[in-house]
């Protein structure tokens, strides 16, 4: 039987593949000659007619995995990209868009507003309008960053890559495949110390991503601790894990979108080696001088809607002690690489409290 199986396989590797392979190079021309301006990936998925000729509908199934595995190594990286040159944008933000923000929970959804409102990322959006429950209401379970994403991303903001969704608007980095197509060259987030950021999500009630602290729907809490070592590792799963961030194999929620096991060492070298590559760092504890960053890295001008706090929480620091030692071990790292690229970023930009006065003056910003 294994002898039949490797035959019948050779026989498909001769005859079918070419013809897969040659339909799939048709469709890229076609694309290419269809709109250069548009990724090739995203025109295929649409595009239902384009199957090798002569292949029947199972085959063109064929054609179809190929498309969402093997094209995005060899297509454009980005999709719905804007006109090269976008009044105000930097050299930078052209070559980056579209956007791919790293959204870890806790770390700063108000960074929406500011990367909505960058040079050509979303026209379709006024400048004076917020990703905000001001603007946007909630709608049953929805809020608006759900709605954002359900409904005003993919028509309004071609310089954005739409990586959320209702309900799941923490989406992480994924596969290699993932990654590459993605975010690789157009990445970028805000990070927040590791233990700031488990004492932030344990006191937020409304915080779905635990699937531990329970308080909110009315059950019992879990006790910190138990929280801290469940929800541990988080950016290293989102960034570092092959998982694309929807549920756990049981259709739950889960911490961070993965399994509650911690990280291994390998996903937290695989996360620092994205970090490094990423377009903008910023650190929700330095929120002035991050936005400013931003802006001078990226283009635009400072606005009031880039400092609004759509969810605000204790304002300052909290008391670490409450986790009696426990340290986010696979976090920690990838915190410390995220504010020493943030340091030199802000000294290569000159983002200076003095020299951003202008960015703050120009939000309203004292």
């Amino acid at each position: 039987p294994c002898g039949l199986k490797r035959a019948v396989l050779q026989i498909v590797m001769v005859v079918a593949l070419p013809m897969v392979w040659r339909g799939l190079l048709m469709c890229v021309v076609q694309v290419s000659a269809v709109d250069p301006s548009y990724g090739a990936v995203s025109y295929l998925y649409a595009n239902q007619t384009c199957r090798p000729l002569g292949a029947s509908s199972r085959e063109g199934t064929a054609l179809e995995l190929l498309q969402r595995t093997a094209l995005p190594l060899v297509a454009s990286r980005g999709h719905r990209r804007p006109p090269a040159a976008v009044l105000g944008a930097t050299e930078l933000l052209q070559r980056a868009v579209p956007l791919a923000w790293l959204h870890v929970p806790k770390c700063g959804t108000s960074m929406l507003n500011a990367l909505v409102h960058l040079p050509g990322v979303c026209p379709g959006i006024s400048s004076d309008f917020g990703i905000d429950e001001a603007h946007i209401p909630w709608e049953g379970p929805f809020d608006f960053e759900d709605l954002f994403w359900a409904r005003m991303c993919h028509p309004l903001c071609p310089g954005l890559q739409c990586t959320g969704s209702a309900g799941i608007p923490h989406p992480g980095m994924g596969t290699e495949a993932r990654y590459w197509a993605v975010y690789r060259g157009h990445a970028v987030g805000m990070f927040r110390q590791p233990e700031q950021r488990i004492l932030s999500a344990y006191r937020n009630k409304d915080f779905p991503q635990t699937g531990y602290n329970r308080s909110w729907t009315g059950g019992p809490a879990a006790s910190l601790r138990k929280f801290a070592e469940a929800v541990q590792g988080c950016t290293a799963k989102m960034m570092g894990q092959e998982g694309d961030g929807s549920v756990s194999p049981e259709g739950t929620l889960m911490p961070c979108w993965q399994d509650p096991a911690p990280p291994s060492c390998d996903d937290v070298e695989r996360a620092l080696a994205r970090l490094r590559e990423f377009v903008f760092v910023g650190l929700t504890d330095e929120w002035d001088l991050s936005i400013c960053l931003l802006h001078r890295m990226l283009g635009g001008l400072c606005s009031p809607l880039d400092f609004e706090n759509t969810r605000p929480g204790q304002p300052e620091a909290y008391d670490t002690s409450e986790l009696h030692g426990f340290i986010d071990q696979y976090d920690g790292p990838i915190y410390a690489e995220a504010e020493a690229i943030f340091r030199r970023n802000i000294v290569l930009y000159n983002a200076t409290r003095d020299s951003c006065k202008p960015c703050f003056k120009n939000a309203a910003r004292s």
